[in-house]
């Protein structure tokens, strides 16, 4: 699949727990890989995770290109832009599970 700026993706898998979970991701960007990392090309993206359907978070966080499965349905996307009106100030996923920013 083609990854472009700009578009929403989504990836879905069940946790342990045998409830779906669903990541939807807009791109915002291509990272630049530093010399230490994998030859792989990163995407920086605003995140928002679902838990079996309903808003659980949204942050920013960077994604490889192989973890995209779908383009986002209009309701993801429509939920997603909901979200991010009320949080748009988004924290990066580290600091958002940790409470602290690590650069």
């Amino acid at each position: 699949m083609k990854i472009v700026k700009g578009e929403f993706y989504a990836m879905d898998h069940k946790n342990s727990d045998d409830v779906i979970e669903t990541n939807i991701l807009h791109v915002l960007d291509i990272r630049a890989n530093s010399a230490i990392e994998v030859e792989k090309q990163f995407y920086v993206t605003e995140t928002m995770f679902l838990v079996d359907g309903q808003f659980d978070s949204i942050y920013k966080n960077d994604w490889l290109a192989e973890f995209f499965e779908r383009k986002a349905t209009q309701s993801e996307i429509d939920l997603f832009l909901q979200h991010k009106e009320q949080n748009p100030e988004l924290k990066h996923w580290a600091e958002h599970v940790t409470g602290v920013w690590i650069s």
